[in-house]
């Protein structure tokens, strides 16, 4: 199995010196030399000084795949995931498919004053601003609304064959 480690502090230093004993395939990447050490001399796992939120260096190091999730929710404000929401265009110089998962998130519902299995108006309106700003994938609960929502993008924004 292939793990990548993005980050050599605390954490990072230990899942990596724990799982190089597991027989798997270790890349642990961090912009810092001195946080790698010389891990890659004392244990069977790869270190690579770099950014673990750059997609080339992150290439370099052979993954193949990469999907960029902003991390609606996730220690940011109110504010921030509206900002995140309205400026979601720009990751696109990631040149990576972008994942949106507002569904039922408590930006959504706490500004309404209600809970999270009442905001399906509310998420199915976020999904399509996503969309329109350039989301690939939308991680839903209510599978059949978000279906619909992007079906009807889709015919409204899809040009004709």
């Amino acid at each position: 199995m292939r793990i990548i480690i993005a980050g050599a502090g605390a954490v990072g230093r230990h899942l990596a010196k724990l799982l190089s004993r597991e027989d798997m395939d270790i890349s642990l990447i961090d912009d810092r030399q001195d946080r790698l050490g010389d891990l890659d001399a004392n244990y069977d796992l790869l270190t690579k000084v770099g950014s673990p939120m750059s997609i080339h260096d992150l290439k370099s190091i052979g993954v193949k795949d990469v999907v960029v999730d902003p991390g609606f929710g996730f220690g940011k404000t109110l504010e921030q995931n509206y900002a995140l929401l309205r400026q979601l265009e720009v990751l696109h110089v990631l040149h990576a498919p972008i994942l949106v998962g507002v569904s039922r998130k408590s930006m959504l519902y706490k500004p309404l004053q209600t809970t999270p299995q009442d905001v399906l108006p509310a998420t199915t309106a976020a999904h399509m601003i996503a969309l329109q700003k350039g989301a690939n994938i939308l991680r839903v609960h209510d599978v059949e609304a978000a279906r619909q929502a992007i079906m009807v993008y889709e015919l409204t924004y899809q040009t004709s064959k």
